[in-house]
């Protein structure tokens, strides 16, 4: 069953991110407004919550970073990442 925060299309996995920086732990919080929420320890300055998240997502996916292209939300706590290869089933990140 497909869920409104993430689409598989063969080996390609798309997720909607949104990400909470400054955090005092690197966490999957839950789902906020149809997105994975994630909070990370790194500040926004310099894309360097953009690099954190792809570097969770990647531990959290199993997958290496290479795998994982920020598509849209660069600058914004709203993000669409997709990941390559992946095994990892999305909700399973829920539990």
């Amino acid at each position: 069953m497909t869920q409104s925060w993430y689409k598989q299309e063969a080996d390609v996995l798309t997720v909607m991110v949104y990400v909470q920086p400054g955090a005092s732990r690197n966490e999957v919080v839950g789902l906020h407004n149809g997105s994975l929420k994630i909070k990370l320890t790194s500040p926004p300055l310099d894309g360097r919550a953009n690099k954190m998240l792809l570097k969770y997502l990647s531990k959290l996916f199993c997958v290496s970073v290479c795998q994982l292209t920020l598509i849209k939300g660069q600058k914004s706590r709203h993000k669409m990442v997709s990941i390559v290869g992946s095994s990892v089933l999305p909700v399973s990140l829920l539990d």
